[in-house]
């Protein structure tokens, strides 16, 4: 084949031309050679010179494809209604292949007409068939033959009789498969190439198959309304919804119409009735009826924000269940050290947690709303103007879990403080808890209580977590200097005693503790000690001054123990006693009887301190008073005889001196200065809050200044708009900031 232009006869050359194309369009065998002088022709019939076939090629091309459509619609409107789709799908399929062959046949011409018209730049919609203006490629103007010839005839014959067939079967699956798909893919590739290209598939498919699925689902849902059968209707419903979603995304309906096809169902089935569904959440959340639970909630999650009532009736229960609990817990005796409120809070937070997880699928909203029950019935208060209890219950069950352990609910060792951590995140009150805690832990430190320093770290880590470093620092600090203490400074005394040949009569050990980071009363610049137990704190003293040049150290006698062993009875005993309570006792090593006013002399103690401390000794009867009419210290004088108890008796050879006062009053005195001093402190936390955020902001709405500081003071206490409001009046009043003068609910900053 030559590639030179020639002259070509037009007539002739479509002859031969017509015949390969009528076959390739009907999806005719066509042999190699046929397809090779076709191709031939065609190339001929745009380059023939001196006139140029282009146009009579593209006009006679569209008249043989406007009969071929044409024979094919009148078959089609001879077939019978029920299997106009099949055929319809069948002519559709063979002519879309028969375009394509086509399409490669004329590819010279399509690359011909690009180059010389840019039909890129068309929109196939504007263009006529025989129109000589703007010319199409082959496959775009069999497309659109297809559309004027056939689709524009026959559709509405085909759509209907389609969707009859869904009304005999009721079978969507199958019917959706085998009849929408091949119809929606030949309404949407017909118009591929327009700007709006599913225009014709919406107005004429789309519309009547949602219309009909409409009916469908709201006949289902009458049928299931009819049964009067609460719990059915979930389950039903429920397997509706999930058999059409199925449905959908496996048959060949457009992706845009599987989403309104779901939203029609859940239209139907779920929006119209929401009523019904919400009046019988109170009655199956009353009992707990997972089942109905979960199928509810996974048909209330379609439709936003009707899952609401769910989540309310959901809270209501889980607070309403706590505090019932919470309450019977602090009725009782707290003799179990808070162990039966804490396993309380943490089984009923498992409990809902499992709920959450198993029920809900674990929905954010539902564990949002568990978060806030818990909250709630964890610090319930017993009066408006009080304190909730839940921060000493649990500052308490830490401190005996510490010095004694504690079982765990799930019986592994250590899981107390997972137990501990949980209810932690539930308290309002963290920095009453804090300050509870603090001065547990300081006991347990000073006096060895503790009964794993791991654990105590480990506790310390969580609390970090939850509220961050600035909260636990001083925990961290106490337990630095602990170890310090133990491991470098007392190290370094025993060299300091061996390098200076000194020798102790008495075993001793100190703790250097860091002023500021310990809740310990403040110390009393007199040392107040017998002559006995004055030598070991001058030599440290010593030791620690050439040690560390520029420290100072102050003693903490009220926080100071030992050890004394009574050798004058029949079997020997070993006492554990404070400080002051050894002094007395070591005075009486010179003589069996001593005077009051001897042992203010000798032990330098305050009286009132001195008279405290002779109470408790004489409660635990080391000692005795030598006056018959003397039964109290209210009764004794500074000529008062204080003698030793020789015939004293105890069933332990090791005992400590205990106090006989009520321990729950003691307990009670303890909360109420806990809480007076909280109340301060928050005071001036919300200042400093106020301040900060009015430094920054200089201009600022009552509204917005509250919500700023209620969440900077969220991870210590959530403190109230009264509280708050208080804190800001105080600080005007200290002319820190100002009310504007055109609103007064607008402050101004004063530098």
């Amino acid at each position: 084949m030559s590639l030179r232009p020639r002259q070509v006869n037009f007539q002739d050359t479509w002859r031969h031309v017509q015949l390969t194309a009528n076959e390739i369009v009907s999806v005719k065998p066509v042999t190699n050679r046929n397809w090779s002088d076709c191709f031939s022709d065609i190339y001929s019939l745009c380059v023939s010179y001196p006139d140029c076939h282009l146009e009579q090629l593209y006009n006679s091309t569209c008249d043989l494809l406007i009969d071929h459509v044409t024979r094919l619609r009148r078959k089609l409107l001879q077939v019978e209604g029920q299997h106009l789709p099949q055929v319809y799908t069948d002519s559709w399929e063979n002519y879309r292949e028969g375009a394509r062959y086509l399409n490669i046949l004329y590819s010279y011409f399509n690359r011909e007409f690009h180059n010389q018209n840019n039909l890129s730049t068309c929109d196939p919609s504007d263009i006529q068939p025989n129109s000589s203006v703007h010319l199409m490629e082959i496959y775009q103007l069999a497309m659109k033959l297809w559309k004027v010839e056939m689709v524009d005839h026959v559709i509405s014959l085909v759509v209907q009789a389609t969707l009859a067939e869904f009304n005999k079967e009721c079978n969507w699956v199958v019917e959706m498969c085998w009849h929408i798909a091949p119809l929606t893919m030949s309404l949407v590739e017909i118009e591929s190439e327009k700007s709006s290209p599913l225009q014709l598939y919406e107005d004429t498919l789309e519309a009547p198959l949602l219309s009909l699925f409409s009916a469908h689902c709201k006949q289902y849902s009458s049928q299931l309304l009819e049964q009067d059968d609460y719990s059915n209707y979930l389950l039903q419903a429920g397997a509706k919804l999930d058999e059409m979603r199925g449905v959908f995304s496996t048959s060949g309906v457009h992706p845009s119409t599987q989403a309104k096809l779901a939203a029609v169902c859940e239209e139907h089935l779920i929006r119209d009735h929401l009523g019904y569904l919400c009046s019988g959440v109170n009655t199956i959340m009353k009992n707990e009826v997972k089942s109905d639970l979960g199928n509810l909630c996974r048909l209330l999650c379609c439709v936003k924000g009707a899952l609401h009532p769910l989540l309310t009736a959901f809270e209501e229960h889980v607070k309403s269940k706590g505090m019932a609990a919470v309450v019977d817990c602090l009725d009782r005796k707290q003799g179990d050290a808070g162990v039966n409120f804490v396993t309380t809070v943490v089984s009923m937070h498992a409990h809902y947690v499992n709920m959450v997880v198993e029920v809900f699928n674990g929905h954010c909203s539902f564990q949002c709303a568990l978060d806030r029950a818990c909250r709630m019935f964890v610090n319930m208060k017993q009066a408006p103007l009080l304190h909730s209890k839940a921060p000493f219950i649990l500052s308490r069950y830490c401190d005996h879990a510490f010095r004694k352990g504690i079982r765990s609910t799930c019986d592994r060792d250590g899981n107390w403080i997972n137990d501990a951590t949980t209810v932690f995140k539930f308290i309002d009150d963290k920095d009453l808890f804090l300050k509870c805690y603090s001065k547990a832990l300081a006991k347990r430190l000073i006096h060895r209580l503790s009964r794993s320093t791991e654990a105590e770290e480990d506790m310390i880590l969580r609390l970090r977590r939850t509220c961050g470093c600035q909260y636990v620092c001083r925990l961290q600090r106490m337990l630095l200097d602990i170890s310090l203490s133990d491991d470098d400074i007392m190290d370094k005394f025993a060299t300091y005693l061996k390098s200076t040949d000194s020798k102790l009569d008495v075993s001793f050990s100190a703790l250097v503790l860091q002023s500021g980071s310990w809740p310990l009363a403040a110390a009393n610049p007199c040392i107040p000690m017998a002559t006995e137990l004055v030598i070991p704190l001058q030599m440290f003293e010593q030791f620690y001054k050439r040690q560390f040049s520029g420290k100072g150290l102050t003693w903490i006698m009220a926080a100071s123990s030992g050890e004394l062993r009574m050798t004058y009875l029949d079997k020997p005993y070993t006492v554990c006693a404070p400080a002051h309570h050894m002094s007395i006792l070591l005075a009486f090593n010179s003589s069996l009887c001593h005077s009051i006013s001897f042992l203010l002399e000798h032990t330098n103690l305050e009286e009132m301190e001195l008279m405290k401390t002779i109470q408790l000794l004489l409660d635990n009867k080391l000692l005795l008073v030598n006056e018959e009419n003397c039964v109290c210290v209210g009764d004794l004088t500074s000529s008062s005889q204080l003698v030793l108890n020789t015939n004293y008796s105890n069933k332990r050879t090791r005992f400590k001196v205990t106090s006989f006062d009520g321990h729950d009053a003691i307990q009670e005195v303890e909360q109420t200065q806990m809480q007076s001093g909280v109340d301060v402190d928050r005071k001036l936390i919300l200042q400093a809050a106020v301040v900060r955020v009015m430094k920054g902001r200089r201009v600022l709405q009552h509204s917005a200044l509250v919500q700023e500081v209620s969440s900077l003071s969220t991870l210590q206490f959530r403190p109230s708009v009264a509280l708050i409001k208080s804190v800001i009046e105080a600080l005007i009043e200290k002319q820190y900031m100002r009310r504007s003068d055109s609103s007064p609910t607008q402050y101004h900053y004063i530098a």
